[in-house]
This record gives structure tokens, sequence and C-alpha cells, in this order.
């Protein structure tokens, strides 16, 4: 049941939810999330509860909804061992990053 401003059970808001599942836009919601004003949204705890362990979500927009999917975010735990099986070693990285970030050396023009 959405009560509307204007309804004699209504305050201030323009879109109230009185129970927890109603629909919105002809589908069926369980609850709805404000936007505050720093974007922030909270998840209903319901939702969360489905997806255990997740911290990230990756976020994107389709056809006018904002669709959340969880993403596991590796630590580079897994890419130092890597570096460390090759035998590279911390001072060999310190080296490549010196050399990356060399002065080039500019060919300057003779004509004037």
């Amino acid at each position: 049941m959405l009560l509307r401003t204007g309804d004699r059970r209504c305050a201030n808001s323009t879109l109230v939810m009185a129970r927890r599942r109603t629909t919105i836009e002809g589908r069926a919601a369980e609850t709805i999330a404000k936007l505050t004003s720093k974007n922030q949204i909270t998840l209903p705890k319901a939702v969360v509860s489905k997806f255990p362990g997740a911290e990230y979500f990756a976020v994107r927009e389709v056809d006018g909804e904002i669709v959340l999917r969880p993403v596991r975010m590796h630590s580079l735990d897994a890419a130092w061992r890597k570096i460390e099986s090759l035998g590279i070693t911390e001072k060999d990285v310190a080296d490549a990053v010196r050399w990356a970030r060399r002065p080039k050396n500019r060919v300057k023009s003779s004509a004037k």
C-alpha cells in the first residue's frame, strides 16, 4: 500500500511505504532504499545476507536501473608470490621504476 501526498494518513512526504512488501511501477519490491545527500544507500540486510563476504560491488546503469554485482577484490599477495617465484627482488622493482621514470633524451630541432 503506497500513500501519496494529500492522503490524510501521509504527512509531508511525496511517497511513503506503508507495508514492507509493495509494488513499484508494477514490479514487486521488498524494501525501498533512500539515497542520502552524500550519495550513500544502505542495502537491505535480507539482500546483503545472500552474498556473504561481499564488501565491494560493481555498479552500472542498465535501461534506467542501477545494477549491483558483488565482486571479490584480491590482495596483491598472489602477484608478489609470482614475482618472488621469478627471482625478482624489491631492488629489481625499484631499479625498473627508476628506469621508467628517467628523463627522456629529447632531440632538439635545429630549425629556427
